[in-house]
């Protein structure tokens, strides 16, 4: 082809037609402009006139350019069926998610997550992604704003992005698990994971990918973009799609470790209460006087030392344990034990004994918590431990030293809860008891002080020999409007210690 006639055709064929057709518009156009050359050359013009005289005789470039643009708007104009059709299949997906069963939180918790809920949010989300892509590359900018369109009422909507939120799961989730297992870092179960998770699939997916429709949909309308072979967009994205893969197959074959270490059961949790399990082992315990003889009882009732139990776990387990444990300062001189496969209702309390010169000094049932110096710091998370003072006031100021241990602990039942009992001493003639309120009766009418609560009571040879309370004001305020409320106040720590 004339060079001459190449520029020409390039600068009046406008860039955002596709490069297929721009090539058949390129041979339909240079035929005639050939044509027309061959009958300037049969009257007597030389071949560099022939073709600048039919390039003049052809048309104005502004007017081939839109007499072009015009018919490729008639014969190939974006339907805006595309862009209702686009929009149409992100909310059908997103309510897919119902039947399919991949969804994890809308109004309430549905369940956790499997390797097949996570592959069908993977496929689900490269289905979207596909949607954007083949608009970006048709250039079709209505299908872009109806898949965005289609995005924020999947955001909006109480349903929320339901498509999306195993395979978020299994990204946020299932990547804490794999580093804290298979690493040597750590990624606790903070707030930033909870965000993490939960805003990624409400928020800031969509928002990114309604971002991605629209800035594409304006760039494409005011044609600042690139042409591109459909050939090698094409190849891009099926090179994207292979890795996408492999990563969501991976990340969905990981997550139902990831649910498992996500709720395993944390025994050595501040949250653990003095089970009952435990506290009965510990009750088959009280006549044994050596280590060797309380292992044998306690591993027949379930329970298997610490440093046996960190054996059993994984390495992100381990890892949390480790920590746990740190934090905890238990002293180096116990033998801790714990529950070997069970997780009761009412906690894992752990089993204590401490051993000197071969011989058994300490024996104590009750969680971790129970180490804690500050009795209120020690408390076990989310006890209910509010109760009326003159109430707590009266049972522990009436308690005498010298009174009966069983008589008191009976007490205590009715009105607290114990939640560790440590035995020591000569002969274990010495017994610590800790104890917490919960809530009394409720009253109907006025303003009334309540307490939160929590006492060390220490007998000898079953006796009380001492002991003391620890109290926080809390009140209740009560209104025809809204009925009782709880405003909780802080006030200076109270101590009530038993009469010697």
């Amino acid at each position: 082809m004339d060079e001459k006639i190449s520029a020409f055709l390039t600068d009046v064929i406008p860039n955002e037609i596709p490069k297929r057709r721009r090539r058949k518009l390129v041979d339909e156009l240079s035929c005639h402009i050939e044509d027309k050359a061959d009958a300037f050359r049969e009257i007597g013009y030389s071949d560099e006139d022939s073709v600048s005289k039919a390039l003049e005789a052809f048309a104005e470039t502004d007017e081939i350019k839109n007499a072009i643009c015009e018919k490729f708007d008639e014969l190939y104009h974006e339907k805006t069926l595309w862009a209702v059709i686009a929009g149409a299949a992100v909310a059908v997906m997103n309510l897919l998610s119902f039947p399919l069963d991949i969804w994890i939180n809308s109004a309430d918790h549905n369940d956790d997550p499997s390797t097949y809920s996570a592959a069908v949010s993977f496929t689900f989300v490269l289905a979207v992604i596909s949607l954007i892509v083949f608009a970006k590359a048709k250039k079709y900018n209505k299908m872009l704003l109806g898949i965005a369109c289609g995005v924020a009422l999947t955001a909006i909507l109480p349903i929320m992005n339901l498509y999306a939120q195993a395979a978020v799961f299994a990204v946020v989730r299932g990547t804490r698990y794999l580093v804290n297992e298979y690493t040597p870092l750590f990624i606790p179960n903070s707030v930033f994971v909870v965000f993490a998770e939960y805003y990624t699939y409400l928020l800031v997916l969509p928002l990114v990918e309604i971002a991605v429709c629209i800035v594409s949909a304006v760039r494409i309308k005011h044609g600042k973009t690139t042409s591109q072979s459909a050939k090698r967009v094409g190849k891009r994205f099926a090179v994207f799609s292979v890795c996408y893969a492999c990563i969501a197959a991976f990340l969905s074959y990981s997550v139902p470790a990831a649910v498992r270490y996500e709720n395993y059961p944390r025994p050595f949790d501040k949250n653990a209460y003095m089970s009952y399990a435990s506290e009965r082992a510990f009750d088959e315990i009280a006549d044994c006087g050596s280590v060797e003889e309380c292992d044998k009882i306690l591993r027949r009732n379930g329970l298997i030392t610490i440093d046996d139990f960190r054996k059993k776990l994984g390495g992100a387990l381990r890892k949390e344990l480790d920590r746990q444990i740190k934090d905890f300062q238990i002293p180096e001189s116990f033998i801790v034990y714990v529950m070997h496969d069970s997780y009761t209702a009412d906690g894992n309390g752990f089993i204590f004994l401490k051993e000197e010169d071969g011989r058994l000094t300490l024996k104590g049932v009750g969680s971790t918590c129970t180490l804690d110096d500050n009795i209120l710091n020690s408390m076990p998370n989310g006890s209910n431990t509010s109760i009326k003072y003159e109430t707590l006031s009266e049972f522990f100021t009436s308690l005498k030293k010298g009174q009966p241990e069983q008589e008191i602990t009976e007490k205590i039942e009715n009105m607290g809860e114990i939640y560790s009992i440590f035995r020591y001493g000569e002969n274990m003639n010495s017994t610590a008891y800790r104890v917490y309120f919960r809530d009394a009766s409720h009253p109907d009418d006025c303003t009334t002080d309540f307490y939160e609560a929590a006492a060390d009571l220490i007998f000898t040879d079953g006796k009380l020999a001492s002991g003391k309370m620890l109290v926080s004001k809390s009140y209740e305020k009560f209104s025809p409007d809204d009925g009782i409320r709880t405003v909780y106040e802080t006030l200076p720590v109270e101590e009530v210690t038993v009469p010697r």
